[in-house]
């Protein structure tokens, strides 16, 4: 995994953060994570500005399907 400046996010087209597509990874975070906890992540667009969204902690994955804390966004 490496770290991206940005996401392109068309409109019409949604973009989905999960484990083994676009994951979120989160550097140095001020508390550590606990699975199953639920925190707020603001989500920062070039054009419409900053949205929030609820974000679940999940173990990490070997890849498959996603999981039920996956984030879905239709662009902004």
């Amino acid at each position: 995994m490496r770290p991206i400046e940005a996401i392109e996010v068309s409109p019409g087209e949604p973009v989905i953060l999960q484990p083994g597509g676009l994951p979120v990874m989160l550097m140095a975070p001020k508390t550590p994570s606990i699975e199953g906890e639920k925190f707020p992540l603001s989500l920062t667009f070039e054009r419409t500005g900053s949205i929030q969204v609820q974000v679940m902690v999940e173990a990490p994955s070997t890849g498959g399907s996603p999981g039920p804390g996956t984030t879905q966004h239709d662009g902004g």
